[in-house]
Formats: structure tokens, sequence, C-alpha cells
């Protein structure tokens, strides 16, 4: 009987050394996993990006009630090119319908209910086509600059490859104005870490 009761003790102990063994793996798992995750991500990717981080960007403003080709649409317009380049990776030129995938306009669409907005084709996860416009009937050419230069960036944003985010601070929450309201008037951090992440 002795020898009995020895091997279902022997047994019950191996059982408790199992599962003490069973918990300090779980918690040593789960400490390394928390120590290793990816920290949290505060820009949101589209998907496609462009091949490479050269990007030739068509600008061809122009406005189906205002005939000035000039002023202060264009002008946030290059202002927004510039913060691209100057706190990204990116090197964004100039060009014509030929070299530019990209292309960007400002016109009068009317009514839409958008001030801004792109469209894009892509095969894989690269870019082939991109259009940003940006609407004269919510934000006319005597738009204060800064404000039309925070939808540019927005509009470019998603032409890089960036989506919305619920930051109300961020130019690519879904309506670059109320950014610009809250006093956001260029790339946030999230944006260039977000582009910087891509090319």
């Amino acid at each position: 009987m002795k020898s009995g009761k020895r091997k279902v003790r022997e047994r019950m102990t191996k059982v408790r050394v199992r599962g003490a063994l069973s918990i300090a793996t779980v918690l040593l798992s789960t400490t390394i996993l928390m120590a290793t995750a990816p920290q949290a991500q505060a820009y949101a990717l589209e998907g496609p990006h462009w091949g490479s981080s050269t990007v030739y960007v068509e600008d061809f403003i122009w406005y189906s009630m205002d005939s000035s080709a000039s002023g202060s649409i264009d002008a946030a317009f290059k202002a927004a090119i510039s913060d691209y380049y100057a706190k990204t990776h990116l090197y964004i030129y100039g060009g014509d319908y030929s070299t530019a995938g990209f292309r960007a306009s400002a016109a009068n669409f009317g009514a839409t209910g958008w001030e801004g907005q792109t469209g894009f084709t892509y095969l894989g996860s690269r870019f082939m086509s991109v259009e940003s416009r940006l609407n004269a009937y919510y934000l006319p050419n005597s738009t204060n600059q800064t404000r039309l230069k925070m939808v540019w960036l927005h509009e470019l944003g998603h032409g890089l490859g960036l989506d919305h985010v619920s930051t109300l601070t961020d130019p690519m929450q879904p309506n670059a104005s109320d950014a610009y309201s809250r006093g956001v008037t260029t790339l946030s951090q999230d944006m260039v870490n977000g582009i910087n992440s891509m090319y």
C-alpha cells in the first residue's frame, strides 16, 4: 500500500510542478511579448504607395469661375509640397502629364460636400496614378492660405499613402479645415513618421 500511495503522490507532484512551470512559462512569454510589442502608431496607411521616394506631381491649378491661375490656392499647394519635401524622406518635383503619375488640381466643383478629394489607381501595393482635387466652391482663392495649405497637406497625404486618423489635431483627420481651426498649420510628426515608414 505504501508503494501505491507513493506513486500517486509522485504523480501529483509532477502535475503540480508541470502546472507551476506552465504558469511560469505563460508569465514569461507574456512579459517577453509585452516588452517586444511594437509601439502604437498614430498614423494610418491607405495600403498602396509609390515605388520610389521620388514623386513627380503635375500641378494644374485652374478655376471654372475664377480665371486667375495663381494666388492663394497655388501658393498653398507649393507650401504643402515644400513641407513634405523638407520634413520627410520624399523628393517631390513638378512634372508634366508625361512624367507625373500624381496630378493636383483645383476648380469650382460646386456644392459637393467635400473641400478636397483624392482618387487613385494601384496595382498590388503600388500607386499607378493619383489625382488630388481641391474644391474652390468651399475654398475660393480668397481663403486663408494656411487653411488651403492644410487641405493640400491632407489630400497630398492620401496621394502619398496616408489614410484618415481620429486625432483631431492632425491634418489627416477626416476634415483638414477642422484641424486648421484647432491651430494646426503643418505636417504632424505622425504624418512624417507614416510617410517615412513607406519611403
